[in-house]
């Protein structure tokens, strides 16, 4: 009798361990339902469990188009409607999230960059901080400016040829939603930009910023200061930097600080013959 008793003890022990794995296995959204308009046209809903994978689908992706990012459902709007959304996950859970768009979306940016690219030039720019592969629209609205091409199978990298001075405009569209517009402003010639116009720096140096940065030059610089005394250019790097941005052929010149006092740092693009002159603070 007592083995019995000790038996059906140890299989309701199982049975409810047993429920209280599959419990944890399951998983929630942390809302039941979704409106979309023009002024909020997409939903970021976290995904509470101890699943480590997800799936997402929509009944209709012209009204709503749905994607995991990690534990986060992402909703998009496109078109007046309703549809609904399935999350899925690795143990074939199921919960599923009504959406109501209440008018079609015009649009919205998710992104916008500028890029200057000298007349003549054919460059590859990278951009990746998001994941285009879902795009199905790609625009360019001048090429008689400068034409476009992707490079390679998802939007991370663009073939710019700059055919003629002036601007236009690339568009990257996922169904009526623009989630990217680039400026390509095309120039006869580079323009030497520096953003920071001073700098101080504290003796003995010892960290920190002792640093100018460089955009939009030719990408031959020189430096020097006024004033090598109260301090000297120590060394110009050069980034590379081929990103979709308006940092071309960026740089930064590096000070070292010798003496208190102010000085000019005249920066100069031995291409352009362009000078910028930045004013050094040595303290201590």
């Amino acid at each position: 009798m007592k083995n019995i008793i000790l038996t059906l003890f140890l299989a309701s022990v199982l049975f409810s361990c047993k429920e209280d794995n599959d419990s944890l296995k399951t998983f929630e959204l942390s809302k039941t339902s979704i409106e979309l308009d023009n002024v909020n046209s997409s939903e970021n809903i976290l995904i509470k469990g101890r699943s480590s994978t997800f799936f997402a689908s929509s009944t209709d992706a012209n009204v709503a188009y749905a994607t995991i990012n990690n534990d986060t459902l992402i909703v998009i709007g496109y078109n007046l409607g309703n549809c609904t959304i399935y999350v899925s996950d690795e143990f074939n859970n199921v919960k599923s999230i009504p959406v109501c768009v209440k008018e079609a979306i015009d649009f919205t940016f998710y992104n916008i960059a500028n890029i200057y690219i000298k007349k003549g030039e054919k460059r590859t720019f990278s951009f990746s901080p998001l994941d285009y592969k879902d795009y199905n629209t790609f625009v360019v609205s001048n090429k008689e400016i400068a034409d476009v091409s992707v490079v390679g199978d998802q939007v991370k990298s663009f073939f710019v040829d700059a055919k003629y001075k002036g601007k236009t405009t690339m568009s990257i569209f996922k169904g009526k939603m623009k989630i990217s517009e680039f400026y390509i402003n095309v120039v006869d010639e580079y323009d030497l930009y520096v953003p920071q116009k001073s700098l101080t720096l504290k003796i003995p140096f010892t960290y920190g910023i002792n640093g100018i940065g460089i955009w939009r030059g030719s990408g031959k610089y020189s430096a020097t200061t006024e004033n090598e005394n109260i301090a000297k250019v120590q060394s110009i790097i050069y980034w590379n930097n081929n990103s979709f941005n308006q940092e071309c052929n960026d740089a930064a010149v590096h000070i070292k600080p010798l003496n208190e006092g102010e000085t000019f740092l005249n920066i100069k693009d031995e291409t352009t013959g362009q000078v910028v002159k930045c004013k050094i603070t040595v303290t201590r």
